[in-house]
């Protein structure tokens, strides 16, 4: 026999990944087909590390959707939430790497049936979360600022939108040590403090530094939406003795249902008034009022508001008004006069009880700002009041109830004889109409007085609006982004509504704004993901058309624009994606660091850099390819997930893979340094992923996973087993030279010394075993750290394949390089 070197046994270093979309016999000398629980050192590999449980007691066989860890600035606080299949959302008891005696944590919301995976961000400390089967919900932890804290001790009855109180925000808000005297605040019913919450609150509490000495209860309520003050029934955690805020607490209760944003001291937002009933507050102070949603109320815990289109406080002009001359029985006015709602000509036109002004709106609204300047009504002998001010229900007016009228002077009892607001509950029943001869569609209000009025009176109208969030549909995708929060819901699903700067629910007003993503199609936006300064927005895939990649660049409603990067990639979900900073990429002159977006695709995995879209699957995209039996499997396009491991500095996938798999089972991990992939098995599958900061240990940042269908979160990379099952790794490397015999002669592994365990090495010829040996990872000679194994061999095939794998529980293993010496047998 006569043979041809081919290699010789210096050891190489190993290093690069997988191919399984080309069988094994059609890759090149040295390729590995299978590099499978194994992790990157650039060169050489190590053992994967395992998993363990962070709590004792499972939540049913639910499957744990999505994760996130909320961290708070502003005040320091932070919590870890899982996303259950049942549509109910955990608040961890502890964070990781603590684990919990019990359950996870506390339910902090209960959802609809069969969510989606769920969306998270967080614009000033308030999350955003949003699960494709309910309202876009919002979370504010236990602790926040206030957005005002008014202290109003006039004897005189407060108005709906007070006029005096003493603004204490900037003393509560600051963090320092500095207080708020309450000495103002006697037993006068009329005395009250005023906070407002930028989100629905059930949970405001005081930091007392003088406590209250006498005897007095206080009463907490919140704005209702029949335009009144209501109790909210709740438990004040500052009593102590029948005295209020005589300890350091809080007032906890449940959300109303009824309850509605409103505009008070020029902010708006939800206001809530604590009155007292007894007693005075001579010597309480308070350096800080802070508010929380985790507050809890009739025994249930309740931490999460619904999204609520809030008002943004500035007054929006009518479109017109209308004033209609003469009523006569037939139901009609004999004469209109039309006008711009800012100089409105009453007097003129001598307006009494036959009469009847009508204000149009595009949207509903609950008040009407007159502003009469330097004309008001002054005709004290006809005394004109305020017959009634209607809306249209569709079919006929309507006359609101609990009107109040703000523009009657105080002395002297006639309306506009001042500008102000008047005011009147919201009514689901409003309908936008085409009064008239009017040529377009609104909301119109007709208002009646009782007399005539003065004839010089000139008036301006200006609106409060109201909104529903509800009309939206369901929340699907949400993003914060240039310190806005970006929404997706399934109603129009192509569009992302763009809050006003610095808030979480303001969808209305000069500085909100709508986007369209895509190309025209009506696809759903699935996911959102910041990108430098930009937005990327993905869509559904439908069809042999596909879904959309589209960016977004601007800072403002002015200045935004898109760019579609693909017409034809979408992604699966929104647990698909991962943005990942200081990725090393090559170009034809020099190596740079940059930050690109991945996600999952039904066509493989993809990226992105801002401009182009490419798919990096290529090795691995037998299982994108529908040819194929391992193909991702369609319908169960919301079990698939991608997480960056920032500890490996990799990728790790998961995707239900085949005809009968129902959760992900096949799970890979792509390497951002060598641009290559691996396998994982592992013994607790996983249906997502992501980093936290750690609450303790020497860590800064931990990996955890959820169960597909065990109700358990995960620490991963923890310890050497998967809880107690071992962790099999394995490298497979395959050898061939174009059909010629190879002769193999000898092979060496160097590896890094361990305390205990062998390398186990299987050779086959054209994947049949011929023999199997254990290299063993001890030292040989005390304080090595280096193991050095050769061992000769003669074995023949022009297929030839090495294992080396190591299977044992609670043992690590690092192969550094691998040499062997083979021949060429050209004339067989």
């Amino acid at each position: 026999m006569s043979l041809t070197k081919y290699s010789d046994m210096k050891g190489v270093p190993l290093r690069g990944g997988m191919v399984t979309s080309r069988d094994a016999a059609q890759l090149e000398s040295g390729s590995f087909s299978a590099v499978v629980n194994l992790r990157p050192k650039h060169p050489g590999f190590e053992k994967r590390p395992g998993q363990r449980v962070l709590h004792t007691s499972a939540d049913s066989t639910n499957q744990v959707m999505s994760l996130y860890q909320l961290v708070k600035n502003q005040i320091s606080e932070s919590a870890v939430f899982a996303q259950m299949s049942d549509g109910d959302i955990l608040k961890a008891a502890a964070s990781p790497p603590t684990v919990t005696t019990g359950a996870f944590g506390d339910e902090i919301f209960s959802g609809n049936a069969s969510p989606k995976p769920a969306s998270w961000a967080h614009v000033n400390d308030i999350l955003a979360i949003s699960t494709g089967v309910d309202q876009h919900k919002l979370y504010a932890g236990s602790t926040n600022y206030v957005k005002k804290f008014i202290v109003y001790s006039s004897d005189a009855t407060a108005r709906s939108i007070p006029v005096t109180g003493v603004d204490n925000t900037e003393e509560v808000i600051d963090g320092l040590s500095t207080t708020v005297s309450l000495a103002g605040i006697g037993a006068d019913a009329d005395n009250a403090l005023y906070i407002c919450t930028p989100i629905p609150a059930n949970k405001i509490t005081f930091t007392v530094t003088a406590a209250n000495t006498t005897t007095a209860t206080a009463t907490l309520k919140y704005r209702k939406s029949d335009n009144t003050w209501a109790s909210a029934s709740a438990t004040d955690g500052t009593a102590s003795g029948g005295k209020t805020l005589a300890v350091t607490g809080s007032f906890t209760w449940t959300f109303p249902a009824d309850e509605i944003p409103w505009m008070m001291y020029g902010t708006s937002g939800y206001w809530y008034q604590i009155t007292f009933g007894a007693g005075d507050l001579a010597v309480v102070t308070v350096s800080a009022v802070t508010y929380g949603t985790d507050g809890t109320g009739s025994g249930t815990r309740t931490s999460v508001a619904s999204l609520e289109n809030v008002w943004d406080g500035i007054m929006v002009d009518a479109i017109e008004a209308r004033v209609g001359k003469d009523y006569s029985t037939t139901g009609s006015y004999a004469t209109y006069y039309t006008y711009g709602s800012s100089a409105v000509s009453l007097g003129d036109i001598a307006l009494d009880e036959n009469d009847a002004i009508f204000i149009s709106s595009f949207d509903p609204i609950m008040g009407i700002y007159v502003d009469v300047g330097d004309t008001p009504n002054t005709d004290t002998t006809s005394a004109a009041a305020l017959t009634s001010i209607s809306y249209w229900d569709g079919n006929a007016w309507q006359a609101f109830s609990s009107v109040v009228d703000y523009t009657v002077a105080d002395a002297n009892a006639l309306t506009f004889a001042q500008s102000g607001w008047i005011l009147f509950p919201k009514n689901t029943a409003d309908k936008p109409q085409m009064l008239g001869s009017t040529e377009y569609y609104a909301h119109w209000y007709k208002i009646i007085l009782d007399d005539a009025i003065t004839t010089d009176v000139v008036a301006a109208f200006y609106t409060m609006p109201w909104f529903k969030a509800s009309e939206m549909g369901y929340g699907v995708s949400c993003c914060s982004w240039g310190n806005r929060m970006c929404y997706a819901s399934n109603r129009w699903g192509q569009y992302i509504y763009v809050t006003k700067l610095d808030t979480v629910n303001v969808l209305n007003g000069a500085d909100y704004s709508v986007l369209e993503a895509g190309d025209g199609r009506t696809n759903q936006i699935l996911a959102m993901e910041r990108f430098y300064n930009e937005l990327i927005a993905w869509q559904e895939e439908k069809g042999i058309e596909g879904g959309c990649t589209t960016l977004f660049e601007g800072y403002n409603p002015s200045t935004y624009g898109k760019l579609v990067l693909s017409s034809k990639i979408g992604i699966i979900n929104a647990k698909c994606r991962t943005l990942v900073e200081g990725v090393l990429t090559s170009t034809a002159t020099d190596e740079t660091l940059k930050t690109l977006c991945f996600w999952v695709s039904r066509y493989g995995v993809c990226v992105t850099d801002g401009r182009t879209v490419s798919i990096i699957s290529d090795a691995i995209q037998n299982y994108f390819d529908p040819t194929k039996t391992e193909c991702i499997r369609k319908g169960y396009e919301n079990q698939h997930w991608m997480a960056y491991d920032s500890a490996f500095n990799i990728l790790r996938i998961g995707i239900v893979s085949g005809a009968s798999a129902t959760v992900p089972n096949k799970f890979f991990c792509f390497d951002l340094v060598d641009k290559c992939w691996y396998e994982d098995t592992l013994g607790q599958a996983l249906s997502c992923a992501t980093d936290v900061e750690a609450g303790s240990g020497n860590a800064a940042v931990l990996q955890i996973g959820g169960g597909t269908a065990d109700g358990t979160v995960y620490q991963l990379n923890y310890g050497t087993n998967d809880i107690s099952t071992a962790v099999a790794s394995y490298l497979d490397i395959e050898f061939q030279y174009g059909g010629i015999y190879l002769v193999l002669l000898a092979l060496l592994l160097r590896c890094k010394v361990q305390t205990a365990g062998d390398v186990t090495l299987t050779v086959y010829a054209n994947k049949v075993s011929q023999f199997s040996e254990t290299l063993s990872m001890l030292a040989e000679d005390t304080s090595e750290v280096v193991r050095r194994n050769m061992l000769t061999m003669n074995v023949i095939n022009h297929a030839l394949s090495l294992r080396l794998a190591h299977s044992t529980a609670s043992q690590s293993m690092t192969l550094y390089e691998l040499g062997v010496t083979i021949g060429l047998w050209n004339g067989r």
